[in-house]
């Protein structure tokens, strides 16, 4: 596992063109007083503003070196030169987005603190998202038209980086990295652009502004959402259910694929919710009795995935399981939960979710 070290974002500018990806990196020396970066109209394509003599100023290759990566394409800047950090941490967190993006289409990692964290998304055959987050508000966003090219990107800009500082410093301290990159150059070799991260239903099974039909992605929205994670998931023990409308065929729904995750235990909990709190955003804003924890993921102000943990066999399992068999197996509950729902939500969602958890408690309870 490749060691983690601190980074921190500041800015990204908006969007970008053209399909050409160009990858910068700089250093500088936190006890140096004077700037060591050249004016934006005066940048090149080099890869580092200091001399190899300087280079061995760097006593403790461990902390890292202090500097940051700026990446343009077509001309227009991604990562800009405000972006400042340990850029070898930063370099680390970008080939671990793109690990991820080859397989699943989506990316997400937390930089250095929980407030702040970087998105990769697919949004089509071809096309990238990249969100740049703090304190679950987007503070910049870029749109890039090839997945290929900012993959190539990442990885030779890394391998350029990397190689240079482990011939410079004459250290075997970023040789995993180093082994990382290639594996990942391996993976490009059969690289096919990833398909769009998830699928909205289509109009035509729309309700109203809030609800849909029943829609057969759900199902494949789901497996392919446990796959993601189970490879993030790292405690043993644990059982990744479908819940919620988007399992009932005959119950309307919002766009959004709720999943339970059961521990064995409430320690198992914490440990999954460290496991996934890189990749989703945590938050208490649930409007039900509260389970362990309680995610979300896609990028502010969008939902794609609720996810909850809890310990198997709580009160909150049983309870968002009993209700979604019950559903299943009675006709004509799935019908006054439809009904119900459809007129609640051409109120206000505030009444939504007030009717709605009325109805589940009650149906609870009747059938206890």
């Amino acid at each position: 596992m490749i060691t983690r070290r601190k980074s921190q974002f500041s800015s990204l500018l908006d969007c970008i063109g053209g399909i050409l990806m160009e990858v910068i990196s700089y250093l500088k020396y936190p006890d140096k007083k004077f700037d060591r970066f050249p004016p934006e109209n005066e940048l090149g394509t080099f890869f580092f503003d200091i001399d190899s003599d300087e280079l061995t100023l760097i006593n403790d290759i461990r902390v890292g070196i202090r500097g940051f990566i700026l990446m343009k394409c077509d001309n227009t800047l991604i990562l800009n030169s405000q972006l400042y950090g340990w850029v070898d941490a930063l370099w680390i967190t970008l080939l671990e987005i793109v690990e991820k993006l080859i397989k699943f289409g989506y990316g997400s990692k937390l930089i250095g603190s929980i407030n702040k964290r970087i998105i990769v998304e697919s949004l089509s055959e071809n096309a990238l998202c990249l969100t740049v987050t703090a304190n679950q508000e987007i503070t910049h966003r870029a749109f890039i038209p090839s997945q290929e090219e900012f993959i190539h990107a990442v990885i030779d800009g890394s391998s350029l980086f990397f190689g240079r500082i482990k011939e410079q410093l004459r250290t075997d301290s970023y040789d995993d990295v180093i082994q990382f990159i290639n594996c990942l150059k391996g993976n490009m070799k059969n690289f096919s652009p990833v398909e769009k991260y998830y699928h909205y239903p289509q109009s035509n099974l729309k309700v109203n502004d809030l609800l849909y039909n029943y829609s057969t992605d759900w199902m494949k929205m789901f497996d392919k959402e446990r796959e993601y994670l189970e490879s993030i998931i790292t405690e043993p023990g644990v059982v990744i259910q479908h819940i919620g409308s988007t399992t009932m065929q005959a119950v309307s729904s919002r766009p959004i694929v709720d999943i339970l995750i059961g521990t064995q235990t409430s320690l198992s909990a914490e440990m999954v919710y460290d496991d996934l709190k890189h990749d989703y955003f945590s938050t208490e804003d649930f409007p039900g009795p509260m389970p362990i924890f309680y995610l979300t993921k896609a990028t502010p102000k969008e939902v794609y995935y609720n996810v909850f943990i809890t310990t198997i066999n709580s009160s909150f399992w049983e309870s968002v399981l009993n209700f979604r068999d019950l559903i299943n197996s009675n006709d004509q509950l799935a019908k006054q939960f439809n009904e119900m729902k459809i007129s609640a939500s051409n109120i206000s969602y505030a009444e939504y979710q007030k009717q709605k958890n009325q109805f589940i408690t009650s149906i609870l309870k009747h059938n206890g």
